[in-house]
């Protein structure tokens, strides 16, 4: 995988974006901080990208020990929710 990001100076946009590559293609993300960190908010930040990561990789590994030991799973959602 190679990711290749560059800070964006440009105000009232994303800070940061990148091009991913993977498997099926490449999208282009954006992201910005939060106001409370000097961004403007109009994108997900850093942090959002990495729950997001994390969630999605906790739910795809039940999921799959699920199917590897023969349970159907009909439904399954997660939810992390962070205060402060």
């Amino acid at each position: 995988m190679v990711l290749r990001g560059e800070w964006l100076l440009q105000e009232g946009g994303p800070q940061f974006k990148a091009e991913v590559n993977f498997e099926g293609g490449r999208i282009v993300m954006e992201s910005d901080q939060p106001k409370n960190l000097g961004g403007d908010g109009t994108r997900p930040g850093p942090l959002h990208y990495c729950f997001f990561g994390l969630v999605a990789c906790y739910t795809a590994t039940y999921a799959t020990t699920a199917s590897m030991m023969g349970i159907e799973l009909r439904r399954l959602t997660t939810k992390l929710e962070v205060k402060g």
